[in-house]
Parts: structure tokens; sequence; C-alpha cells
């Protein structure tokens, strides 16, 4: 059983790919989880994969 309250958000500024996660998760609470688009996906799919 959680206790207290689960306050979690995800944001991403348009124009980056720098993902904040901010708030809390309560003790107990279920996983949460959220999709997020990329900004250029080409381009951020080359630097994942020539690093």
């Amino acid at each position: 059983m959680a206790t207290g309250e689960s306050t979690i958000s995800f944001e991403r500024t348009h124009g980056g790919n720098t993902i904040v996660v901010t708030g809390q998760i309560a003790v107990g609470d279920d996983p949460t989880s959220d999709w997020m688009t990329v900004w250029e996906p080409t381009g951020y799919a080359a630097d994942v994969f020539l690093c």
C-alpha cells in the first residue's frame, strides 16, 4: 500500500533533448513511465550509434 502522494512530471523543452523529471514517488507506489519524443531524431540516432 502506498503512503503519501506521487507527483511526477516529465518535461522536454522544444528544440532540445534534455528531459527533466521532477516530483516525488510515494513509498510502495506503482512504477510510473512516460513516452517522450526527441528533437531531430535522425541526428539523435546518428549521435547515439556513432559515439
